[in-house]
């Protein structure tokens, strides 16, 4: 069983909502497990568009996570 710190909680919640403001409204988003996101377009629209969104993801989660004056790199 794997036990989080409340510190490490936060973390992942900070990456959660990261993940719901860079991802369209009808996306699935999920903890897979550990540290691991997945996210479902159920409507990805245009082929072009889907780099994008990753793109924007990507940009959202590599922005470092500063808790109690200590910044945490995704």
């Amino acid at each position: 069983e794997l036990k989080l710190s409340h510190d490490e909680v936060r973390r992942l919640a900070t990456v959660a909502e990261r993940l719901n403001a860079a991802t369209p409204d009808d996306a699935l988003i999920g903890r897979l497990e550990s540290d691991c996101f997945g996210v479902l377009l159920p409507d990805p629209g245009a082929e072009w568009r889907v780099p994008l969104l990753a793109d924007g993801v990507l940009a959202a989660v590599g922005e470092p996570i500063v808790q109690d004056g200590r910044s945490w790199e995704a």
